[in-house]
């Protein structure tokens, strides 16, 4: 009985002690749902509870102690949450690592009760989710749509209810908190700034100041989560998944990566004096698959490591990987064996070697100063051999280095700037400036004199290694002055050269790499519009797409976990379809216009009516029937096939179906309902043009083939005048008079919208754009020809796009993405000002 009664207050002892553990297991518990649906952002995204057991009894061992209870906890839940955050972000690409982050800060706030589930429901929901109209009518200087979802948001927080009425009766303050550049959080009236919680705040920047949302959810995360958890993602250390990995655990790059993988792994194997058993092999569908079988099995038995690369290129070996990888065991592996893999993300790898190996994903950094950090601490820059490899000359090396890293990270930045970025997107690699800093090095070392060739520098860089990727002349031009702002004299004499107005931006005086590490370190995260020689508007539109793409994605992963998501997304894609099929006209008859507009040689404008007819009814057909498919599969009453899924996901989406945008058409916008209002306003124009003969107003975007139709311009005006059409020119200007009567060769073209600079209609002079201003419309251009050439000093010539939208699309429109002329504009700075800057005119936007 004694026996059985101790046994009995030892149980009950250790049940106690347990309890007071179940907090610790419960928020642990919790966490692994944030890890559920990745896969939805990328299929390489997979975690198994296995590995995350692992990882919980790793945080156990890890953590520091405590005799007191609380303090012991706190440990525990530090040591796990660090540990499941650092592990699972190094396998996310960048734009994902952010959102990863914000997931798991929802998570405990939500589990701390700090957050409501209604206000993550109202901050992860899309804004179109409820489009009726607030009772009052919006403030003057704020947008229906912002008003409509600050009612909402009062509505929906009880803490918040007086939140719409004080913007109305409180409306100055509220401006200036809402408008100011730069963006201060400081600025919020009271007393809602002392009352609002810190979600709270940033559920209010949503709605009013979208574009700063990534930098007001960087703040929540660093202030909420745990001490430590997050202030930074750490440089990859090839070391820390080398030390969590097994012989029978593979280890998958993520491609595309910032630099070369077997680069990294060599180097780590060297360091490990592994090099001899590092065995790589680059995959295909060919002999490659048998020798990849038999590396594996002699490497397992004999402790070798294998890189299998591109295994995407091997789908049909695939399910072989596979089986390899669940036939490993201890009893047959030797402990020093490791499988090296990487593949880009494809539905087909197996979800059993996701879920049960490590993923390390290494892409470009997003801003700049994290670009400078990635550069210096990646091979050749990193390593001392190459970095002090200019021995007597190594300011001028330095400096210049310095210059290089600086412009690989403003070059590849610049991508996510819209029109005033590129013309056209592109992808500017590690490889890129490995190149160039390897022949900087070589000309500074075997140069005579001590005089460094920019020159020649110049050329291979700006010409050959960067210049060799562009299709755009415009783009070529001002990627060779921005390299020139880099790469020159002044860079190495001038102790305050600096490549913006910001000291921060300046040529580090000290040249060793510590110092210049810590030059960048000091950085802010955000860098000035003067460093990418862009104005305030450009950021802005950077922020402002990370954001929309950053929401997009949390509400996209909140909505596939709902039961009713794909009945509510078939009812809106229902709704859709009614709503297109109510707008479409009747096709165009062709032949009655072909008997009206004869194919002649004389008349070269007849041809562009007819073909502007025909592909409209190509499109309008195309649209008709593929909606009525996918109707009908929605319905039932046909097989729902992935194209129709497709398309059902597109237009859910709102986004352009690809299947209706046939080559030539000219419609590059991305948003379905500007489709759908371009598409009937080149409908009302053929129309007009076949009633009533070709309009003396053009709006180029009516048109499918803007440079097919000013081509006839130019034949039509040379039969008339009976000169040569290669002694003609176009000659575009602004007009402030867009009268019809004085001038029978003259036409008017309006509707285009400048981006990346404005014009002065009273000095009539292109000026700096104002900050939060993205699009000015233009006055009319007065179209004519003319025969004699024209002095272009103080004309900047701008070149006229058909949309900034289509450095989107896909490498079969490059057609689209041709400049189509250029307007001659007056201004008082120099047109390099303007080539940096990316001004130019489009014939459509996305407003």
């Amino acid at each position: 009985m004694k026996r059985q009664e101790a046994a009995r207050s030892m149980t009950e002892d250790i049940n106690k002690f347990r309890d007071t553990y179940l907090q610790f297991a419960d928020h642990c518990a919790g966490l692994f749902c944030t890890l559920t649906t990745l896969s939805n952002l990328n299929h390489m995204y997979r975690f198994s509870f296995s590995w995350f057991i692992q990882l919980y009894v790793t945080s156990i061992e890890t953590s520091n102690r405590s005799v007191v209870l609380e303090k012991r906890l706190q440990f525990l839940k530090s040591s796990f949450t660090r540990n499941l955050h650092s592990s699972v972000c190094r396998s996310l690409f960048e734009k994902h690592k952010l959102l990863y982050s914000f997931l798991l800060c929802m998570k405990i706030l939500m589990d701390a009760r700090q957050i409501t589930r209604e206000e993550v429901e109202f901050f992860v929901s899309s804004d179109a989710e409820d489009d009726r109209d607030p009772v009052e009518s919006a403030p003057e200087w704020l947008s229906t749509d912002k008003w409509r979802q600050i009612c909402k948001l009062s509505g929906t927080v009880p803490e918040l209810g007086e939140l719409a009425n004080d913007l109305r009766s409180n409306g100055a303050a509220w401006q200036k908190y809402c408008s100011a550049i730069p963006f201060r959080s400081h600025l919020m009236p009271r007393p809602w700034a002392d009352s609002m919680t810190q979600f709270q705040r940033l559920m209010l920047v949503k709605i009013v100041r979208r574009d700063k949302i990534i930098v007001e959810i960087m703040r929540l995360i660093e202030d909420s989560m745990l001490e430590d958890v997050f202030n930074s993602y750490p440089h990859l250390q090839l070391s820390e998944s080398y030390a969590e990995s097994s012989c029978l655990t593979p280890i998958i790059f993520i491609l595309p990566s910032y630099t070369s993988s077997l680069s990294l792994v060599s180097t780590y194997a060297s360091a490990r004096g592994y090099t001899s058993k590092l065995v790589s092999l680059s995959m295909g569908d060919g002999p490659q698959q048998g020798t990849a079988d038999v590396l594996v099995e002699e490497a397992r038995k004999e402790g070798g490591w294998v890189f299998l690369q591109n295994c995407h290129h091997a789908a049909s070996w695939i399910p072989r990987l596979e089986r390899i990888c669940e036939n490993l065991n201890l009893s047959g592996t030797s402990l020093d064996f490791r499988l090296w893999l990487s593949s880009c993300s494809i539905p087909d790898f197996p979800i059993s070697v996701l879920q049960n190996s490590l993923k390390i994903a290494y892409d470009y950094p997003l801003r700049l100063k994290q670009s400078l950090l990635r550069a210096y601490r990646s091979e050749p820059v990193r390593s001392k051999e190459f970095f002090e490899g200019c021995p007597g000359r190594d300011k001028e090396f330095s400096k210049l280095l310095y210059g290089l890293c600086f412009f690989h990270g403003i070059v590849r930045e610049r991508r996510h700037f819209g029109p005033q970025g590129w013309n056209v997107s592109y992808d500017f690699d590690h490889a890129d400036f490995e190149i160039s800093v390897r022949q900087l090095q070589n000309f500074i070392s075997e140069a005579e004199n001590n005089n460094v060739p920019f020159d020649t520098l110049l050329y291979l860089i700006g010409e050959c290694n960067y210049g060799g990727k562009i299709v755009d002349s415009l783009d070529q031009r001002c990627l060779g002055y921005l390299l020139d702002s880099f790469c020159n004299a002044r860079v190495i004499s001038d102790s305050e050269y600096s490549f913006s107005n910001c000291t921060e931006h300046s040529v580090p005086r000290r040249c060793e790499y510590r110092d210049i590490i810590k030059h960048i370190n000091d950085m802010q995260l955000d860098a000035s519009p003067e460093a990418f020689a862009c104005d305030e508007n450009a950021l802005i539109v950077k922020d402002a797409a990370i954001a929309r793409e950053f929401l997009e994605s949390v509400s996209y992963l909140d909505q596939i976990g709902s039961p009713n998501y794909e009945i509510v997304a078939q009812d809106r894609v229902l709704r859709a379809i009614d709503e297109i099929n109510s707008k479409l006209p009747a096709l165009f008859n062709v032949d009655e216009i072909r008997d009206k507009y004869p194919l002649i040689t004389r008349e070269p404008l007849n041809a562009i009516l007819i073909h502007e007819a025909e592909l409209i009814n190509e499109v309008l057909a195309a649209i008709a029937d593929s909606l009525s498919n996918l109707k009908s599969a929605l319905n039932g009453e046909i097989i729902l096939t992935d194209s129709l899924e497709d398309l059902s996901a597109e237009i859910d989406s709102n986004k352009v179906p690809r299947a209706w945008r046939p080559i030539g058409f000219g419609v590059v916008t991305g948003y379905l309902p500007n489709f759908i209002n371009l598409l009937l306003k080149r409908v009302s124009f053929v129309q007009n043009w076949r009633e009533t003969d070709l309009p003396r107003i053009i709006y180029l975007d009516a048109l499918s083939c803007c440079k097919r139709f000013l081509s006839a311009i130019l034949l039509v005006f040379s039969r008339r005048r009976d000169i040569p059409v290669e002694q003609i020119t176009l000659d575009l200007r602004v007009t402030n008079n867009d009268s019809t009567s004085d001038d029978a060769d003259a036409y008017y073209i309006h509707g285009l919208h400048l981006s990346g600079a404005r014009w002065d209609a009273q000095r009539h002079v292109l000026i700096d754009s104002l900050t939060d201003i993205f699009w000015y419309d233009m006055p009319p251009i007065r179209l004519t020809c003319r025969i004699e050439e024209r002095a272009v000093d103080n004309i900047y010539e701008c070149p006229v796009y058909i949309s900034p939208i289509c450095n989107e699309v896909d490498t079969d429109m490059n057609k689209i993405r041709d400049c189509i002329t250029s307007v001659s504009l007056e201004t008082d700075k120099s047109h390099v000002h303007w080539m940096k800057r990316g001004t130019a005119l489009f014939c459509q936007v996305d407003k």
